[in-house]
């Protein structure tokens, strides 16, 4: 999917089911996700996102690559995905819950002001969540919050 145009708002409460695809923007223009879940696969890059509902990476690896995303909902990442932050993706806002892995690649990536619902290590430092790899390309914000304190 190409988002050609200044704004462009994913609405109507339904499920939009990612397969190895691509949303993309040949520009800065923004996708807002309003009441959908944006499940799956495949490439989310060069664009402005704000989730109003779920994005979750499921059954394979979903990659956001320069992507500036305002989370007013929830990130998942299910058991056995991958979820990679690349070339200066920025999260800020909302939940997070990984049962699966958080890769960072490429650029600096920086996660923000986000609620962690599971438990693991992202870098050096000890927060609630599972899995994170490769995290020597990842800032976190000093007011990223765990929702559960974390085992020293």
């Amino acid at each position: 999917m190409l988002v050609d145009v200044g704004t462009l708002t994913l609405d109507g409460g339904g499920v939009v089911e990612l397969t190895g695809g691509i949303i993309t923007s040949n520009s800065d223009y923004t996708l807002v996700n309003s009441d959908n879940t944006i499940s799956g696969y495949g490439l989310i890059s060069n664009l402005k996102l704000t989730n109003d509902k779920i994005i979750e990476a499921a059954n394979g690896t979903l990659t956001l690559d320069a992507v500036a995303m305002t989370n007013n909902g929830a990130i998942n990442v299910a058991f056995g995905a991958f979820m990679t932050l690349a070339n200066g993706t920025l999260i800020s806002g909302g939940t997070m819950s990984l049962a699966g892995t958080l890769a960072v690649d490429g650029g600096t990536n920086t996660i923000s002001n986000i609620t962690a619902t599971d438990s693991g290590t992202v870098g050096n430092r000890r927060i609630s969540m599972s899995r994170v790899a490769r995290s020597r390309f990842l800032t976190i914000i000093s007011t990223f919050r765990s929702a559960t304190p974390a085992a020293v």
